[in-house]
């Protein structure tokens, strides 16, 4: 019989991959061969193993392993660790490449309560940086730029930005991806300015509450930019500066208040490569809006039209007839639809990939109709009125499903869901 032990260099680091932190340190315990291995490979320890390991065990991972590449912990579980982490962190991988520490309470971690600054001052490799959730304090800590080259992720998603941070912030010269989602005070000049000096950024995510229509044209000018996120679009007026970015392949406009449907129609027109789109609470987002995407946008496959009142059965049925590739559908509160907008799918070779259908709060389409739908379909989850999964397989639970298309995890999640339904099918 092959043991562990007989299988290639190779074949080992790919099982490895697949385990636990917990599971490796105890397979470094039976083989020394396992052990000189591991040393040098890339390690990548994540946030729900922290507090599990506790410091004694990381302390141990920590002196063992001289590569290690990436570190994330998440939550305000792990806040008392918060300090012995990041400076054991900057000791023994000094070479660190991503850092995600997300939602931790850095305020009496610190005599220098400033997380972004601590970890540029302390990483200076480092890529990836994510400090979502976190607050930040003016400090003396002092930044300069060669702290800031290596640097090519930065999200700061609900971060409280001190204006010294803010400061440090437009400095950056080479990112490639950014999320400053639900980030205030971020004013037209700075978001401009942001622009100005990326020009290669290709995911960028904006809050958009205190931004004008006015950092369009340097949004237009990103011509390597793949994913546009802007939650709060109330104050935009026209989209014509973004009909240069046809290589958009992720969009999301959120809250078009005052932006006619026909600027629209313009916009999706030119957006032929785009696979998710979410257009939230688009106020002039109607049928014909919808007959655009139907006839332009043909590889999508996450679409979010809820709230979005002029939509009536006749665009419900036009995109399902239209759009093959379609796996999520969110209509939430299109509360004039009724159940003959799902009789395109009737048709089983209709959407033939939709995994998700979501009718919250539209209460003129029936759970009936949606049960009849999942019968003939068993992989698809419909989501009535009240948020609730219907589904042709009884008691499994879709709780931890999201409809947000940017989760990076979303595919995970998709085929979670999917391998759930098969199994209890099966």
């Amino acid at each position: 019989m092959v043991g562990l032990q007989d299988l290639p260099d190779d074949v080992l680091r790919r099982i490895f991959e697949l385990l636990d932190l917990t599971t490796r340190c105890r397979l470094e315990t039976l083989c020394r061969r396992f052990r000189d291995l591991l040393v040098t490979w890339p390690v990548h320890i994540s946030g729900q193993e922290v507090p599990g390991l506790g410091m004694h065990a990381i302390r141990g991972i920590l002196a063992q392993h001289r590569n290690v590449v990436s570190f994330s912990c998440q939550g305000m579980d792990i806040d008392e660790l918060a300090p012995d982490l990041v400076h054991l962190l900057a000791r023994k991988a000094p070479d660190l490449q991503e850092l995600h520490m997300n939602f931790v309470d850095w305020s009496n971690a610190f005599d220098v309560p400033n997380a972004l600054f601590t970890c540029l001052a302390y990483f200076p490799r480092l890529h990836t940086l994510a400090l979502n959730g976190v607050r930040m304090e003016d400090c003396d800590i002092s930044i300069d730029d060669n702290q800031l080259r290596s640097l090519r992720g930065l999200h700061l998603q609900a971060a409280g930005l001190c204006p010294q941070a803010v400061a440090v912030l437009l400095r950056f010269c080479k990112l490639q991806s950014l999320n400053l989602d639900d980030v205030l005070p971020l004013q037209d000049r700075d978001i401009i300015t942001i622009l100005t000096n990326n020009p290669d950024l290709e995911s960028l995510l904006l809050d958009g509450d205190d931004t004008s229509s006015a950092v369009l044209p340097h949004l237009g000018a990103l011509r390597r930019l793949r994913r546009l996120s802007i939650s709060f679009c109330e104050s935009f007026t026209e989209l014509t500066p973004l009909h240069a970015s046809e290589q958009l392949q992720w969009l999301r406009l959120r809250k078009l208040a005052l932006c006619p449907s026909p600027r629209v129609c313009d916009l999706l027109h030119n957006l032929c490569n785009l696979t998710r789109l979410d257009l939230l609470e688009g106020v002039h987002v109607d049928d014909h809006v919808v007959a655009v995407l139907a006839s332009r946008c043909l590889r999508l496959e996450y679409l979010v039209l809820a709230w979005c009142w002029q939509i009536t059965d006749h665009g419900v049925q036009v995109l399902c007839r239209n759009l093959p590739q379609l796996r999520v559908l969110d209509l939430t509160g299109l509360k004039v639809l009724t159940d003959d907008c799902l009789s395109p799918l009737e048709d089983l070779a209709c959407l033939p990939r939709l995994q998700e259908l979501c009718f919250r709060y539209v209460n003129a389409v029936s759970n009936a109709k949606l049960l009849e739908l999942t019968e003939g379909r068993p992989e698809l989850v419909a989501i009535d009125y009240y948020g609730n999964s219907v589904t042709a397989v009884e008691d499994l639970d879709f709780g931890y499903f999201t409809r947000d298309i940017f989760a990076d995890d979303l595919d995970v999640k998709i085929a979670a869901t999917r391998a759930a339904v098969t199994r209890a099918t099966s």
